[in-house]
């Protein structure tokens, strides 16, 4: 996930603000799909 903030620190100007609400949605969708492939779901993210 430090990947994925770098990438958007380095196209965009994140204040702290919005780094931290970037950071929190993208904890969500991460264990969404985290959850999705541990029931054995098909997640194309995933494979």
């Amino acid at each position: 996930m430090s990947w994925l903030l770098e990438q958007f620190e380095h196209r965009s100007c994140l204040k702290e603000e919005d780094r931290a609400s970037l950071e929190q949605y993208l904890d969500s969708h991460l264990l969404l799909i985290r959850e999705m492939a541990e029931s054995n779901q098909y997640c194309a993210l995933v494979v």
